[in-house]
């Protein structure tokens, strides 16, 4: 049985039925229901991460920022912000990628040590369109939905009334699910409508975005509202509330802020929102600060460890994860008993004990008596279907844990990960991007060094293209130099595939993205289509286009298909060809 989860700052608290739907709140000075901080920066701090997709797969490119410092993450989804300027009980760090919602995560951080996070991105999929003419309705497949009166947004950077298409992108979280702690923005910690911070209890959040016809963003209007509907998963319908707060996400605190309510009614919540980011069905308590250094029997601190907090009443949990000098903080709910386990890499505990229960602040040492991972290094030598080193090109270890991407530089590429036990099962999988070959060998991995020695980039194609004709002019778009993706949706029921060139964070010259439902080889109706060059922009609107999809293969493999149509903006109708092959 799944049970929901509560990210509280570094900590996820996780549990079936927490207090309900409370309304009180603790007079003891030591339960953390202070009013809103001063967000004044008063600590130096660095933060290192990792970025990966909604497959899992590191993140390239995507844009880092927090506290005026940025980055970019590189091949294998990694990123440092060095010694940026943070308040410690809400550093916020925020992620953008093109396709793909924003990302963040809110810490409470430590003054000079290095903290780690890591953020999976939620696909940004139109799922499908309103014409603000008569207003409407887009759905996911487990029914969560968005409903647009007509007349009811305007264009965002102007409040100028709208009166167009509306393209829909809606994503829903599921507050049971294990990558919640990475999935959702910031961290479940609240301000509520009497400006106490709270903890949270999430029930179920939404990711929404509109655009217009041409690509701009779109807002509600003022007096006017949207309805949402958040779905419920089977496990936690019994022990959500009749009627719960609503929040919406701040993206500049950081925090969730209380804004009205929802109301249950069977497996769903009910609520009217006055305008769209992300938006979150939760119960709020009371709850204490918390903090741990953890370290092994030599002394040396726990790095980048992940934390497990259990509640003994239920089988509800926490997560968090130590900087570089062993210490975990966030908040805990107040008045329980919990157990401490410290994970391994492999998921594996390294340490476990009883803690708590917790009236005031807690500050504990803990010794962690298991042993820590050993590293190895992977070295090999990835050669082209003629026997020569490959140039240029990207090797792939696959875990049962993660991946992890280096780039093959004259035939050498190298890893460096920690196994689990004396021996890991793993897979290589080598990439010729000049030549467009791929393949793969599985390898067996112990502590220390590993040569895997040489493998052939030979056998299987990985050209990738997405090539358009827009009203006569041709356009292409060629990985790995432009970024393409394709990947099927089980929330919407929808298939997404799209590209983009990509230079300096910004979007330039050419996109297109589109969307159809279900998965599989066959003719597919388009249920969105956003096109983009230098001379404008198109979407789809009441045209019906279908696309000839010939080859869908299993993640990891390629998407083959081609379409034809017309397309329309404001500067009129388009015609469109289109032909593509892409990695999913």
């Amino acid at each position: 049985m799944k049970l929901t989860k509560l990210l509280l700052t570094t900590l996820l608290i996780s549990t079936a039925a927490f207090f309900g739907c409370q309304k009180e709140f603790s007079t003891d000075p030591d339960i953390i229901n202070p009013a809103l901080p001063a967000f004044t920066p008063n600590i130096t701090t660095t933060v290192q991460g990792r970025v990966v997709d909604e497959l899992n797969k590191p993140v390239q490119g995507a844009f880092i920022n927090s506290g005026g410092t940025n980055a970019t993450t590189n091949i294998n989804g990694e990123f440092t912000l060095n010694n940026i300027n943070a308040y410690d009980q809400a550093t916020f760090i925020q992620v953008k990628k093109q396709g793909y919602f924003g990302g963040s995560r809110t810490i409470i951080a430590s003054q000079g040590a290095v903290q780690f996070v890591e953020i999976k991105l939620i696909p940004n999929q139109s799922i499908g369109t309103i014409n603000m003419a008569s207003g409407g309705t887009v759905t996911l497949a487990n029914g969560t939905s968005v409903t647009l009166p007509a007349s009811s947004v305007v264009v965002a950077s102007t409040n100028a009334p709208y009166a167009g298409i509306v393209s829909v992108s809606l994503g829903w979280i599921d507050p049971t699910s294990n990558d919640l702690e990475r999935e959702m923005p910031g961290d479940l910690r609240g301000i509520n409508a009497s400006n106490a911070e709270v903890g949270l209890q999430s029930f179920g959040m939404v990711a929404v975005e509109l655009k217009g016809a041409s690509g701009e963003k779109l807002q509600i209007a003022a007096g006017k509202k949207a309805a949402v509907k958040f779905f419920l998963p089977a496990s936690i319908t019994a022990s959500a509330p009749n009627e719960i707060p609503l929040w919406s996400f701040n993206e500049t605190t950081g925090l969730w802020k209380q804004e009205g309510t929802a109301v249950k009614s069977g497996t769903f919540y009910n609520a009217e929102v006055s305008h769209f980011s992300f938006w979150n069905c939760d119960a709020q308590f009371p709850v204490v600060n918390f903090k741990a250094t953890i370290k092994y029997q030599n002394g040396e601190p726990v790095k980048n460890k992940l934390v497990k907090i259990k509640r003994t009443a239920t089988a509800g949990f926490t997560y968090g994860r130590t900087d570089t000098a062993g210490v975990v903080r966030g908040l805990v709910p107040a008045n329980e008993p919990l157990v401490l386990e410290i994970m391994s890499e492999c998921n594996t505990i390294l340490h476990s004990q009883n803690i708590g229960p917790f009236s005031t602040a807690a500050n504990i040492t803990v010794t962690v008596t298991g042993t820590t991972l050993q590293s190895a290094t992977i070295t090999g030598i990835a050669n082209t279907c003629a026997g020569s080193p490959v140039v240029s090109g990207i090797a792939d270890l696959i875990t049962g844990q993660r991946t992890y991407r280096t780039t093959i530089t004259n035939g050498a590429f190298s890893f460096n990960i920690n196994v689990c036990g004396g021996s890991q099962s793993a897979t290589v999988v080598v990439i010729d991007t000049a030549n467009g070959q791929q393949n793969s060998s599985i390898v067996t991995l112990s502590a220390g060094p590993n040569n895997v020695g040489s493998i052939a980039a030979c056998g299987t194609s990985f050209t990738q293209f997405i090539n358009f004709t827009l009203s006569g002019t041709s356009y292409s778009l060629l990985g790995p130099a432009d970024s393409l993706f394709a990947y099927f949706n089980p929330q919407g029921g929808r298939t997404n595939i799209g590209g983009y060139s990509f230079n300096s964070g910004t979007i330039s010259g050419k996109r297109i993205d589109f969307t159809f439902a279900g998965d599989g080889v066959g003719n597919k109706t388009l249920t969105s289509l956003f096109v983009s060059t230098p001379t404008g922009t198109g979407n789809l609107q009441q045209n019906v286009i279908t696309a000839s999809i010939t080859e869908y293969g299993s993640a990891g493999g390629f998407i083959t298909g081609s379409f034809s149509g017309n397309i329309s903006d404001s500067f009129g109708v388009k015609t469109i060809q289109c032909t593509f092959k892409v990695k999913r």
